[in-house]
């Protein structure tokens, strides 16, 4: 995450300023059901990290959508109490994001991972949030 080209040592900094940071992580943390050891620390270690790079941005913590309910449940409670943490801190500009879909039209990578019809979607969803959010 630290550096601005993955694949480049020593590429730290920030090219430009972002309005919005989207976090999209955990999701497969809560397959087995059970709240990770250590997961909302690291979470929230994440969150502080991305705000000292983008300063004013919107950050999205994006709450995961998985087959078992009770799985995505257990995900977006770690998620708010990371953000809980970062509002209590003074930190105003991270939210959640409910990206869910109705249903997940196709999927890919052995029926685990949204494939590009559900990606579209998703991406419609994203739009809808930031129009929301940030008035775009």
């Amino acid at each position: 995450y630290d550096r601005v080209i993955g694949t480049e040592d020593g590429s730290t900094g920030t090219i430009r300023t972002a309005d919005a940071v989207f976090v999209s992580l955990g999701a497969n943390d809560f397959v087995a059901g059970e709240l990770p050891d250590g997961f909302v620390p690291a979470y929230v270690s994440l969150l502080e990290q991305i705000r000292l790079q983008h300063p004013d941005a919107l950050i999205a913590c994006i709450w995961p959508q998985l087959p078992d309910p009770s799985e995505t449940s257990l995900a977006r409670s770690a998620i708010d109490a990371a953000i809980a943490e970062r509002t209590a801190a003074g930190d105003t500009q991270v939210t959640g994001a409910d990206l869910e879909l109705d249903e997940l039209v196709d999927l890919a990578c052995d029926n685990y991972h949204p494939g590009p019809q559900t990606h579209a979607l998703m991406a419609d969803k994203t739009i809808q949030f930031l129009n929301a959010e940030l008035g775009w």
